[in-house]
């Protein structure tokens, strides 16, 4: 019985927090993209990425294949990639709401 009553419990309290976590999620957009070398043009890995938007900061960064996807809420927004042995990249954009907003982008070397 007491096992019932726990699981019962423990059931709501998980549909309760998934509730609001849907809600919250209903203001954020995604900001995806690709990252690769200028030069070579191959994907950069494990490359950090900084999104400031509305005062806060989203860090994130490329997978294997340098793809990267965020989810940040709707408006204008600066992006700062950096990468040891490439120039840092920085750039304003505007994060469509209730859209998929894209941006690839073309890491150049340091030059030695």
């Amino acid at each position: 019985m007491f096992l019932r009553v726990g699981l019962l419990v423990a059931m709501l309290l998980l549909l309760g927090a998934s509730d609001v976590q849907a809600q919250r999620g209903r203001d954020l957009d995604w900001l995806q993209g690709h990252v690769v070398d200028a030069k070579s043009n191959e994907p950069l890995a494990f490359v950090r990425m900084e999104v400031t938007l509305k005062d806060s900061i989203w860090d994130s960064i490329t997978d294997f294949d340098g793809f990267y996807l965020i989810r940040l809420p709707f408006g204008k927004a600066s992006v700062r990639i950096s990468m040891e042995g490439y120039v840092t990249y920085r750039s304003d954009l505007t994060i469509e709401h209730h859209r998929i907003t894209f941006k690839d982008i073309r890491l150049d070397p340091v030059k030695k």
